[in-house]
């Protein structure tokens, strides 16, 4: 079964993309902040593209050796598809999951 580590700090969000991830197969940790994680070998990281975490170029690979993984790093939020992707590559993610309905 595939890990995948979800960082967001909204309770509604995290909740119903679990849920969907729970669905699908994936065993689903979730955290608030990547500093409240408790895993270092998921298989995918999911994160809200608009953390503080993650605000200037380049920081995923900081936030990736702060969480000890290799694992990709994908950013989700529900912004326009071709916003979503220029944040994901000014900000280094592997990829990125539009949740825009």
């Amino acid at each position: 079964m595939k890990h995948v580590l979800l960082i967001h700090d909204g309770d509604v969000v995290m909740h119903a993309l679990g849920l969907v991830l729970r669905e699908e197969g994936y065993r689903v940790e979730t955290a608030g902040r990547a500093a409240d994680a408790q895993t270092t070998n998921a298989d995918l990281v999911l994160m809200d593209a608009h953390s503080g975490e993650i605000g200037r170029g380049g920081s995923v690979i900081d936030l990736k050796l702060q969480l000890g993984t290799s694992a990709p790093l994908y950013l989700f939020a529900s912004n326009p598809e071709d916003q979503l992707k220029q944040r994901a590559l000014q900000l280094g993610a592997d990829g990125y999951v539009s949740t825009e309905w």
